[in-house]
């Protein structure tokens, strides 16, 4: 974890968001050459999308407000060093203006949700979506809450694609959940890694 410590700290925040958003691309890619693939026709994939404002609306930020509500309680419970994720949730969004920390929230829950539950979930179920989830988030692995949080909030994200068939649902989800931590670690309300 140490020498991870010191690459963070070698980072640039150019750096760092150039790295996110080039990650959240090759997402986006990937989720476009196996919809190819997996689906049969385009039509079918976006069905996945439902303009329904009112559940989105709802349902996303009831989940993402408690979520973030168990993430702060969990940080009071839990040491800070079990919540410390080498700095680079700090450096990130504490060097981001917060209009940058909306955006790149937004960029990374369309381009997550369309690659995980769009086409991983929809091709191959609940549990491999949210195990190859859980592995984009290696770096919590030597962090137990961290990494069981991320195995949870995947599995829960899931259930609700599955109950709603929405994926317009589950971004406004994981955009209001990005943006809430990031904005409480760049208003120093909550320490990174959350």
């Amino acid at each position: 974890m140490k020498q991870t410590h010191v690459t963070i700290e070698q980072l640039t925040v150019k750096g760092l968001t150039i790295s996110v958003y080039l990650t959240q691309g090759l997402l986006l890619l990937l989720a476009g050459i196996l919809s190819l693939l997996f689906f049969e026709q385009w039509s079918d994939w976006l069905t996945l999308f439902s303009w329904q404002p009112f559940s989105i609306l709802i349902i996303g930020s009831f989940v993402a407000f408690i979520v973030v509500f168990l993430n702060i309680v969990a940080m009071k419970v839990f040491s800070e060093e079990a919540f410390n994720d080498g700095g680079l949730n700090k450096k990130l969004f504490k060097g981001l203006s917060i209009p940058h920390i909306l955006f790149l929230s937004m960029v990374i829950a369309f381009c997550e949700e369309v690659f995980f539950r769009g086409v991983i979930q929809s091709s191959f179920g609940l549990v491999v979506a949210s195990i190859v989830f859980a592995g984009l988030h290696f770096r919590y692995i030597s962090k137990p809450v961290l990494f069981i949080g991320v195995i949870v909030l995947s599995f829960l994200i899931g259930i609700i694609f599955e109950w709603t068939g929405n994926l317009f649902v589950t971004i406004m989800i994981h955009f209001l959940i990005d943006a809430m931590l990031g904005l409480l670690i760049r208003l120093q309300l909550v320490e990174g890694g959350a």
